[in-house]
């Protein structure tokens, strides 16, 4: 899971500089179109702020992803707000869908719903009490209702590519334990001596060949282990590739289980050998 804590944090780090890049972009709107410019730069970097040092605090938190999702719907209603009387301000709307699908970055499906619930709460309440912050016409409920379904259709879709994604990278992190498990209980340096006994000095070449394959085979799986923490950081342009990944990880430890059983029904064979050579010699 480390990939994805990594992805988590640096997901945070450009979602904050982002908003803040959003800010400069609402303070310019507010000045040139005289909507309380102090009031509403103000008021988005205290919100900003907050979420940008959650983020690189608390970049893990689940609380620190809300935060920040919601500093995006704020910072993206600001500039709405900021552009009222422009002719502009409806088209600004059009970045409450991107900043959506943006947040993918985070790959935690719950952001999403943060965001449309924010951005819901933002326009049902501003449509009946300050309408003219968000749509230049002034109240339009049925606008509200045709942009509600468009951010939950996109909900919809990006939290249940998002979940996928999640679970493809708790599936990678299981195997790739089992796989380093597997790695560290095993000794493959042993190699068995020569004997005078032809059968047995045949087994003993057979292990000692069957040990050298297994060695090679634990190499192949910790080589496809590293190649997947590598693909896994880009996870979210590359989950088929990954998922292909995680199939080899898989054989990977099914080979790994057949040359262990493999192993010990040699072993067996030379104590059945070595007891029948025992008893000879007596």
């Amino acid at each position: 899971m480390e990939s994805l804590q990594r992805t988590r944090f640096f997901a945070g780090i450009f979602l904050s500089v982002m908003s803040f890049v959003w800010l400069a972009v609402t303070a310019y709107n507010a000045q040139i179109n005289g909507n309380h410019f102090s009031g509403t730069v103000a008021s988005g970097f205290i919100i900003i702020a907050i979420s940008t040092f959650a983020a690189l605090v608390k970049p893990q938190h689940l609380l620190t992803r809300h935060l920040v999702a919601i500093s995006l719907a704020v910072v993206t209603s600001l500039n709405v707000y900021a552009a009222a009387g422009s002719v502009y301000q409806i088209d600004f709307h059009m970045y409450y869908f991107a900043f959506l699908a943006i947040l993918v970055f985070y790959i935690d499906w719950r952001v999403f719903l943060t965001f449309a619930t924010a951005t819901a709460l933002h326009h049902l309440t501003l449509n009946f009490v300050l309408p003219y912050a968000i749509f230049p016409d002034g109240s339009d409920f049925f606008r509200v209702i045709i942009h509600a379904i468009a951010v939950v259709l996109e909900t919809a879709v990006l939290a249940y590519i998002t979940y996928t994604i999640q679970v493809i990278f708790r599936e990678f992190g299981i195997y790739t334990h089992r796989i380093e498990t597997s790695a560290a209980n095993v000794d493959i340096s042993v190699q068995l001596p020569e004997s005078k006994n032809p059968q047995v000095n045949q087994l003993a070449l057979s292990m000692n060949t069957l040990f050298n394959k297994f060695s090679a085979l634990i190499g192949s799986a910790n080589h496809s282990a590293s190649i997947a923490e590598q693909e896994s950081v880009h996870i979210v342009n590359s989950s088929t590739a990954l998922q292909e990944t995680t199939q080899k990880l898989k054989e990977s430890i099914s080979e790994i289980a057949t040359a262990i059983r493999d192993a010990a029904q040699y072993i067996g064979h030379i104590n059945d050998i070595s007891n029948k050579n025992s008893q000879m010699a007596h």
